[in-house]
């Protein structure tokens, strides 16, 4: 009850906060910033860690390099941030003023500061799911990849058919080279939601990497059979295809490309002329 009470009031300042900015200042203070858009760059990605709430709203994994459209105004974030300090004050044991406060930093996008308010409230209450999850992700963003490994590693321990917190955690051992790991942790989600075409990418980037090309196959055509728009997952098949000599697998896949994605369709095309050379 307790965090649920401190987020209606979290809700309804913000609410305050922005009528009385439109209300009283002329400019617009409103202060959305753009979020990371996709990376055109050619080359194997692995989605950005999500926030629980998001995997609660989409049940999806998005595409490469994703991000909220935007964060919290910085003047909003510090302005209750505030408010939620005073009332820790008071109050120093409460794990879920704590929680809230960490939260609000992360989705403010300040990575740093949510750190402390989020271990503090796992201290007060080492069962919190959504503190380990939030802390994992602030950890990730910050390329604190081991840390961010221990965290997700709890929220499985707690959670254990939260798939995407295996998903995380394999991007975590992914970010540290720990591929064994990571294919362990993407199997793992797959054997939770078998339906994911961005974990089975993810997967077939990971076998790639450990040199296990037949399982690498499957897992991208996996990918591409559960989301035909994948083209990242099709840019890898078609590698692995031509690597194992099937240039009319590797064709199909450039055609496909060409409309998804010109920029790997035209890297593809030169890698399949190069192959025949």
């Amino acid at each position: 009850m307790k965090r649920k009470w401190l987020l209606l009031v979290l809700v309804v300042g913000l609410f305050v906060l922005f009528w009385s900015v439109s209300r009283f200042r002329r400019e617009n203070t409103a202060g959305t910033k753009p979020w990371a858009t996709l990376n055109n760059d050619v080359g194997m990605t692995k989605p950005e860690v999500l926030t629980k709430d998001q995997v609660k709203v989409q049940d999806v994994i998005p595409a490469s390099n994703s991000e909220p459209k935007q964060a919290l105004d910085p003047d909003s974030v510090e302005q209750l941030a505030q408010v939620l300090q005073e009332h820790l004050k008071a109050h120093p044991e409460d794990a879920n003023g704590h929680y809230n406060l960490g939260n609000l930093y992360y989705q403010g996008g300040r990575n740093e500061d949510a750190l402390g308010p989020l271990q503090q409230a796992i201290t007060y209450n080492p069962a919190d799911v959504d503190a380990h999850y939030i802390l994992g992700n602030a950890f990730q963003k910050l390329k604190r990849y081991d840390e961010a490994a221990k965290e997700f590693q709890q929220v499985v321990k707690l959670e254990p058919k939260n798939h995407t917190a295996y998903y995380n955690l394999g991007n975590a051992y992914s970010a540290q080279k720990k591929l064994s790991e990571a294919a362990d942790a993407y199997s793992k989600s797959l054997q939770i939601d078998e339906k994911n075409s961005m974990v089975h990418y993810a997967l077939a980037a990971a076998y790639t990497e450990l040199n296990k090309n037949q399982e690498a196959i499957a897992a991208a055509r996996k990918s591409v059979e559960l989301n035909a728009s994948n083209a990242e997952a099709r840019y890898l098949l078609a590698i692995l295809q031509l690597g194992t000599g099937d240039v009319e697998g590797a064709t199909a896949q450039y055609t496909q490309l060409k409309t998804l994605n010109p920029q790997y369709a035209a890297e593809l095309a030169k890698l399949m002329k190069s192959s025949r050379s």
